[in-house]
């Protein structure tokens, strides 16, 4: 509420008692700037001229046998007149108003009472005045009035400002009665507060970091000092500044002051915070639905976001989708939660602006409009809300991907369409040798679905929560995409709904049965996707031979005199469109890279892969055989195939020739592995680790 001055309060409580203004004015003291009167005699007589067409009361003089070497004029207008050019040069008692100037429009002087020795107090105008020079040597009150253009003069000079303390964003623009302290209040259509501020500022981890304080110029001051919790934050002459902020509980006061002046630091209560400085203001928006209509009946949660000020509310759109919240405290950050039962659920995080003017675009936040599927509509279409891994994450090979739906789901829906595909165009070291071919192929873009297919619901085991609107897709037995050794190769892949083959299936649907074919993705809360984007981390580890596992035709071997190679890690690839493994440029030279033959391959074959493991045979403490497996007894040729049997693909079956004997049982066997045969991500084997032996069985 608005401060009433002093003598409008007294005058107020006076009208309601029947009481004189003589006795309104001893209610109160008022301090208003003063100007010496010219007086040259006593005023003798009590005949004043009126010439115009007002009626002059009461002008009295106190002495006897005075001289009045002055002319007044129309010294009481008590109807709707001009009264112009009036002088008084007597120093007796006048108990009207003295103007030299023009007073226009229906204005009444009322009961002007005059306390001796030239003195002029109360003076009450209800009208407009308009270019007045106060030229009194008392003090007067405009009530009900607006003045404009005015000059106070004291001895005929213009008053100087010592200091005037001014409370945050609470300056008037009229400053006649001086020093004074500004009252604490922010409303602009009070008559203490001739102007407007503005406010703005930035965030940082939700917390104020900056405030900019605007206020109207003072009249006569040269500089202005901010101070902050009683301590000088600095000092301009502008009258717009920006200044840090600690926390919203940080004190601050702004004095305005002349050059010669040294401000002091305001009292206590002359500083305010600035969670204190602004007025509460009314928060306003409309709730549509995904089809752009309307949606009533969805509650809106505000919470704020700074701890320094703890603010909750709640309510409900209307007919027309519309909500109004009044009385929150402006320069907030808070958030703000849409819901409605069977939609899905929207949230902004907003930071309440000052808003003096009421302009009703500030603080009015809308969730979603008339667009069709527009990203902050409550929808009851089905959509991801929340992923595992992130937009944009980089993540281990092996990952599982979780996915929060706004709806319980069609499980079958969401299963059917899953696929994780290439997002752009990576030649991995595996493949180097090669000119022109890329190994995974992808147009870098959300919307596009061309690139390579690598997995669908087939290497994932698949787990559902209680209400079936979570959904966690877990490789199965040693399943991870592919990367590179080399970071700037590592794949980069995005996760849709587009189901592998010619159907090209998209369509998810809801427990209920609604249905959304397009646009999946809700993860910003400001615009719908395609597709979630992600990356896997490069794999620099080197391949270790890790075990033999040596079979004898004796014992009933399958593949006879076979043995199974194991490494530590996956050797091959099967993604849905591409293999991925040492050899698979099909280039000279490339048979030297593949732990085994490189399916479709023509130059890496099972025999020119055979020559990468050597083999010894000892049998009772002597050396039987010392050969590659490409180059056994008799001339004859071993082949190296990757064991399909085994799931996790770290193993190699050594097969030999159709009924060779190459061993017995009990017989020990030493096989090393070439140092150039390396795993998908292009690593070569470990020279400290290639090398295995077992006994055959």
């Amino acid at each position: 509420m608005p401060k009433q001055s002093p003598f409008a309060l007294a005058l107020s409580l006076c009208l309601l008692s029947a009481c004189s203004v003589q006795e309104a004015k001893q209610a109160v003291q008022v301090n208003a700037p003063t100007t010496q009167n010219t007086n040259s005699n006593n005023q003798s007589n009590t005949t004043q001229t009126n010439t115009g067409s007002g009626t002059q009361v009461n002008n009295n003089g106190s002495g006897s046998s005075n001289t009045n070497t002055g002319t007044q004029t129309n010294n009481t207008n008590s109807g709707s007149g001009n009264q112009t050019s009036n002088t008084n040069t007597g120093s007796g008692n006048q108990t009207n108003t003295t103007v030299n100037n023009t007073q226009t429009g229906n204005g009444t002087i009322i009961q002007p009472v005059n306390t001796g020795d030239g003195s002029q107090t109360n003076t009450i105008v209800t009208g407009n005045q308009n270019n007045t020079t106060n030229n009194v040597n008392g003090n007067q009150t405009v009530v009900n009035g607006t003045q404009t253009n005015n000059t106070t003069t004291v001895n005929n000079q213009t008053t100087i400002i010592n200091q005037i303390v001014q409370q945050v964003f609470a300056i008037p623009s009229q400053s006649s009665n001086i020093p004074k302290t500004i009252p604490a209040d922010n409303n602009p259509n009070s008559p203490q507060n001739g102007g407007t501020t503005s406010f703005n500022q930035t965030l940082t981890e939700q917390k104020v970091t900056q405030s900019v304080l605007n206020w109207p110029a003072v009249s006569g001051a040269t500089k202005y000092t901010i101070f902050s919790n009683n301590q000088v934050l600095q000092e301009t002459t502008a009258t717009t500044v920006t200044i840090p902020v600690t926390n919203l509980n940080q004190k601050i006061a702004v004095v305005a002051s002349n050059s010669t002046a040294t401000p002091s630091t305001p009292s206590t209560n002359e500083e305010k915070t600035l969670a204190e400085s602004f007025l509460p203001t009314t928060l306003t928006g409309k709730v549509f639905d995904g089809n752009g209509s309307p949606l009533s009946g969805a509650t809106i949660q505000v919470g704020s976001q700074n701890p320094e000020k703890t603010f909750q509310t709640t309510a409900t759109t209307g007919v027309d989708g519309s909500y109004t919240i009044n009385n929150v405290p402006t320069g907030l950050l808070v958030s703000l939660r849409a819901t409605k039962q069977g939609f899905a659920t929207r949230e902004l995080l907003k930071l309440i602006e000052h808003n003096p003017q009421n302009t009703a675009t500030i603080n009015k936040f809308d969730f979603g409009n008339t667009s069709p599927d527009h990203p902050l509509a409550l929808t009851n279409k089905p959509e991801v809300i929340a992923v595992s891994p992130a937009p944009n994450s980089t993540v281990d090979p092996r990952t599982a991907f979780v996915l929060k739906f706004s709806q319980p789901m069609n499980r079958q829906s969401v299963q059917d369409t899953f696929a994780i595909r290439s997002f752009s165009n990576r030649k991995l070291s595996v493949d180097l040798g090669s000119a022109n071919s890329f190994t995974l192929t992808g147009l870098m873009n959300l919307a596009d679905f061309s690139g390579t297919q690598i997995w669908d619901k087939s290497t994932y085991n698949i787990y559902w929560n209680m209400d079936d609107t979570e959904v966690t897709f877990s490789p199965t037995e040693e399943k991870s995409l592919p990367t590179d050794r080399e970071p700037s190769r590592a794949p980069e892949y995005q996760m849709a709904f587009k189901s592998f083959g010619g159907s090209g299936n998209r369509t998810l649907q809801t427990a209920a049965g609604v249905s959304r074919s397009s646009h999946h993705f809700q993860l910003s809360g400001t615009a719908y996707e395609e597709s979630n984007k992600f990356s896997v981390n490069p794999d620099t580890l080197a391949p270790q031979l890790s075990s033999l596992q040596v079979e004898t035709a004796e014992n009933g071997g399958l593949n006879g005199d076979a043995i199974r190679v194991r490494f530590s890690e996956r050797m091959i690839h099967y993604t849905y469109d591409a293999t991925i493994a040492g050899g698979m440029e099909n280039t000279a030279g490339s048979a030297t890279k593949a732990p085994a033959a490189y399916p479709g391959g023509s130059v890496a074959t099972g025999t020119a892969t055979a020559c990468n493991y050597q083999i010894r045979v000892d049998r009772a403490g002597s050396e039987i055989m010392n050969t590659s497996w490409c180059n056994l007894p008799g001339g004859l040729s071993g082949r190296a195939l990757y064991d399909t049997d085994d799931p996790t693909h770290k193993s190699v079956l050594l097969l030999p020739p159709n009924g060779a004997d190459l061993y017995k049982p009990g017989d020990t066997i030493l096989l090393t592995v070439a140092t150039t045969v390396m795993d998908p991500a292009g690593n070569t084997l470990s020279p400290s680790q290639a090398t295995a032996s077992a006994n055959a069985s």
